[in-house]
């Protein structure tokens, strides 16, 4: 999945969340 870029601060919001959950995954796989 790649995360889109959103205008909307809620959409942000959740995509931050998931980006950084993504990168602790990614963080913890490496």
């Amino acid at each position: 999945m790649t995360p889109r870029p959103t205008p909307t601060p809620v959409d942000l919001s959740g995509q931050v969340a998931v980006v950084t959950g993504a990168a602790q995954g990614l963080g913890l796989a490496m």
